[in-house]
């Protein structure tokens, strides 16, 4: 089984999420980029960001340059949204993550998000946190 947010598990998000939406159905055709940043209590933080562009989006560990939003959380936080426990939203509005950044574009991509989420069940109830 995977762990989150481990190299296995980003392979499998990719391998998912690659081709989401024919080209004309997706998102504008500008890339966007997320910028996660991670706090945990004794490894440190973790980093990683999403790439959107027009047909899929996609993952990597690490940090990019320019991204155009940065999203910084507690490690659990993010655990607690993946296994759907709680919303970015509701994480959001109780201070759970900052974000800093064009915030506005996320809603440009909302079907997108909203199209890997559904195809992520399998990968998660197969991710070990």
């Amino acid at each position: 089984m995977p762990k989150f947010l481990e190299e296995q598990w980003v392979a499998a998000f990719n391998r998912i999420t690659a081709t989401l939406m024919p080209a004309n159905d997706g998102p504008p055709a500008r890339s966007w980029t997320i910028q996660y940043i991670l706090t945990r209590d004794n490894d440190g933080p973790l980093s990683y960001f999403m790439l959107m562009t027009s047909g899929g989006l996609s993952i990597d560990l690490g940090e990019t340059e320019n991204p155009d939003l940065t999203v910084r959380e507690e490690y659990e936080t993010a655990t607690r949204i993946a296994r759907g426990e709680i919303t970015a939203i509701d994480a959001l509005a109780a201070g759970l993550i900052q974000v800093r950044g064009e915030l506005g574009a996320l809603a440009e991509h909302a079907m997108i998000l909203t199209k890997a989420a559904t195809r992520l069940d399998e990968l998660n109830s197969q991710t070990t946190y």
